[in-house]
C-alpha cells in the first residue's frame, strides 16, 4: 500500500475507527490509529502485534478479549483499569487476581482459584465481594460487616459468630441471619444475650424461644443456669413443656 492511500485511510478512520474492519490492507499504523480510537477495533486487526494490543487495551482494558496472544503485561493493565475484566484473562497468576479484586472487588466472581489473600483484598476493596467467597473466614466477615451493616446478608450462617454480630452492633439484624433450629447456633446467640444491653424485650423473646427447643438440652440448660439467664424467659410460655429438665432453676 502506497503512503498516499494510507494517509487517506487513517484520515478518514479519525471520523470512523470502524471503518478497520472494510479495510482489506491493513498496515500496523492504520491498525495502530484504529485501536487508539477505539481499544474494540481489535477485533478487526487481520495481523496482531503486541504495540497494537497494548495500545488497544490501554484505549479500553476490555479489549483484552480480542488479544489472541495474551501477556502478563497486557493482562495487568486491562485489570488496573477495570477489575472485572479479569473474566477475559486466559491464564491467571496471583499477582493479576489481587490487582484485579484491588481495583474492584467483585471481580473475584471470576478468580479461578481462590486464596485468602485475594479474597480478603476483594472484601476490603468492595464487601459485596463477600458473596463470591468460597471459602469466608471471620476476619472477611468482620471487614464486610464494618463497611456496612446490610451485608451480614452475604455472611455464611455457619460464620455468624459472636465477635462477627458485636461488630454489627444491631442484634435484631443479626438474629434474623440465625437459624434458631441448630444448637450451634443458639449457642451463638445464647454468648450475646448474657451482655445487658441486649434490649430487654428482645433478650427475653429470644431466650424463651431457645429453651422451648432445647429444654431437654443439659448443655444448654447448664448455660441458663450459669450465667443466670432464667430470669429473663417467659416460664408463662413453656407451661405445655415438660419443665423438669430446669424446674430446679423454678
Amino acid at each position: 500500500m502506497n503512503e498516499e492511500l494510507e494517509r487517506k485511510i487513517i484520515a478518514e478512520m479519525i471520523d470512523n475507527p470502524l471503518d478497520l474492519k472494510y479495510v482489506e490492507y491493513q498496515t500496523e499504523k492504520i491498525c495502530l490509529t484504529a485501536v487508539t480510537l477505539n481499544g474494540f477495533m481489535l477485533k478487526y486487526v487481520k495481523n496482531q502485534t503486541q504495540e497494537i494490543c497494548k495500545a488497544a487495551v490501554k484505549n479500553n482494558g476490555s479489549s483484552l478479549q480480542y488479544v489472541k496472544d495474551q501477556t502478563e503485561e497486557l493482562c495487568l493493565m486491562s485489570v488496573c483499569n477495570r477489575g472485572l475484566n479479569l473474566q477475559y484473562v486466559k491464564d491467571q497468576t496471583e499477582e493479576i487476581c489481587l490487582a484485579a479484586v484491588k481495583n474492584h472487588g467483585s471481580a473475584l466472581q471470576y478468580v479461578k482459584d481462590q486464596t485468602e489473600e485475594i479474597c480478603l483484598e476483594a472484601v476490603r476493596q468492595n464487601a459485596t465481594a463477600l458473596q463470591y467467597v468460597k471459602h469466608q473466614t471471620e476476619e472477611m466477615c468482620l471487614e464486610a460487616v464494618k463497611q456496612n451493616k446490610f451485608y451480614i446478608n452475604h455472611v455464611k450462617k455457619e460464620n455468624m459468630t459472636v465477635n462477627v454480630i458485636k461488630e454489627l452492633k444491631d442484634i435484631k439484624l443479626a438474629l434474623s441471619r440465625l437459624d434458631f433450629r441448630t444448637k450451634e447456633n443458639c449457642l451463638t446467640t445464647l454468648n450475646l444475650m448474657i451482655d445487658d444491653a441486649v434490649d430487654k424485650t428482645l433478650r427475653s423473646n429470644i431466650l424463651t424461644k431457645i429453651i422451648k427447643r432445647f429444654h431437654k438440652d443439659k448443655k444448654i440448660v447448664d448455660f441458663y443456669t450459669k450465667h443466670k439467664l432464667w430470669k429473663h424467659v417467659k416460664f408463662n410460655e413453656l407451661k405445655d413443656l415438660d419443665v423438669c429438665s430446669f424446674c430446679m432453676v423454678l
